[in-house]
């Protein structure tokens, strides 16, 4: 008797191990990618909360300035206003100072002119290295104590030119 000729076909289909491992690659490039797009996010966000809060911190301190004539003193130790703390009720203004949302691992630092206290400066770390703003303040190749900050609010005299006030 004759066998039969025709060659014989096996089935040619994935096996459920190669289909695992195709499914884990791409969970793994999937995570990777959303971290990346899901940090930066983060990061800008916190970024702008921090513009937001020392923008209204300035308006306060201008306030300040108008009653009295004179900016707060600053705790040079802390980098502090007076002797706030970040993120403790500014009794005499009704606000709570604000906080860095890093903080306790990163504050805002506080300035102010230590003779006549005729100028303030606020400095703060933005997390996105490429803001525009990093550059408009003066403080593209850092500013403030150390140069450890990278971007400031500060009063409407006072002009950063290299990470340092002038008025």
């Amino acid at each position: 008797m004759l066998k039969n000729c025709q060659p014989q076909h096996r089935n040619r289909a994935f096996t459920i191990m190669e289909v695992m491992i195709v499914i884990s690659i791409i969970a793994l490039l999937s995570t990777v990618i959303l971290y990346a797009n899901i940090k930066g996010a983060l990061e800008k966000a916190r970024d702008s909360k921090r513009k937001q809060d020392l923008n209204k911190l300035v308006r306060t301190l201008e306030e300040y300035y108008n009653d009295f004539l004179y900016f707060p003193e600053p705790n040079l130790d802390k980098g502090t206003i007076s002797d706030v703390d970040w993120g403790k009720p500014y009794t005499q203004y009704n606000i709570t100072l604000p906080k860095d949302p890093l903080s306790p691992s990163q504050d805002y630092y506080y300035l102010s002119d230590a003779y006549n206290q005729s100028y303030f400066v606020i400095y703060a770390k933005l997390e996105n290295k490429d803001d525009g703003d990093i550059i408009l303040t003066g403080c593209k190749d850092g500013c403030g104590p150390n140069l450890a900050y990278n971007y400031a609010v500060h009063s409407s005299n006072v002009q950063m030119i290299e990470g340092v006030p002038f008025y």
